[in-house]
């Protein structure tokens, strides 16, 4: 169990180094894009025609295509997080979270990338979209800090993984300390814990029965019936409009 928390680990941490040099690389390309052009982004759009990088930083210049061509291939990579939910193949691949950060840090770049490729000509049908995409970048961003507020277990307290492996782990010793299992059913038992604390809950509501339950009695609703005298006329014995049937205790 301890090797299967350890890979875990691991794998966390290079998602993580990952997801920080991607972010470190995006944010130093848009800033070294900004500081090439800071002169003539600053410049009435009257005034840029003149400019000796006029021809290429403009949206349809030689840098300026490059970005929108890369916004757009960014853009499209986004699809792929929703996509995910109902294409079985893309399941398998890792973790729902971790391709949330991805889909998280291809949100914010396409943006940046889109700003520097329309070289800040916000006005007219391109800018009103411009702004859409604004508008829906915000959105993301408020969502996200929202979930990240809201608890997701039943004692409004989310128990981290280390908490679950340490309480694991204590769990265990306690029953060795019993003599209840021996080593190898003890530790079946605890890989199959393993196990189940590696599936993917995300998105997965806290449940406290595996199955669905619903009321299987009959719906307390008047109904035509059986006559009550002719029913009686059939017993054996009645007695008082009820059944009368042969004493079972001693007692009078």
């Amino acid at each position: 169990m301890r090797v299967a928390i350890q890979t875990e680990s691991l794998d966390t941490m290079r998602h993580r180094v990952m997801v920080t040099l991607l972010a470190l690389t995006g944010a130093a390309f848009v800033l070294w894009l900004t500081w090439q052009g800071v002169g003539y982004y600053k410049l009435p759009l009257a005034d840029r025609p003149f400019h000796p990088q006029h021809s290429d930083l403009k949206p349809a210049g030689h840098t300026g295509i490059r970005l929108g061509v890369i916004s757009l291939g960014l853009f499209l990579l986004l699809f792929l997080y929703p996509l995910r939910k109902r294409v079985k193949f893309l399941q398998r691949i890792g973790k729902t979270r971790r391709w949330l950060d991805f889909h998280i840090l291809l949100g914010l770049t396409v943006p940046l990338l889109v700003t520097l490729h329309s070289s800040l000509k916000l006005k007219g049908l391109a800018g009103m979209a411009y702004w859409i995409m604004m508008a829906i970048v915000a959105s993301g961003i408020v969502g996200r800090y929202l979930y990240a507020q809201i608890p997701r277990s039943l004692n409004a307290a989310e128990l981290s993984l280390r908490e679950i492996q340490e309480q694991s782990e204590a769990l265990a010793d306690q029953i060795r300390s019993q003599n209840v299992f021996n080593e190898g059913d003890l530790a079946a038992v605890l890989a199959h814990a393993a196990d189940v604390a590696s599936l993917d809950l995300d998105g997965v509501p806290p449940t406290a029965h595996p199955l669905p339950l619903r009321n299987v009695l009959r719906a307390d609703v008047v109904r035509p019936s059986l006559d009550r005298d002719e029913v009686l006329a059939s017993a054996p014995a009645a007695e008082d409009g009820r059944f009368r049937v042969p004493r079972i205790l001693d007692a009078p």
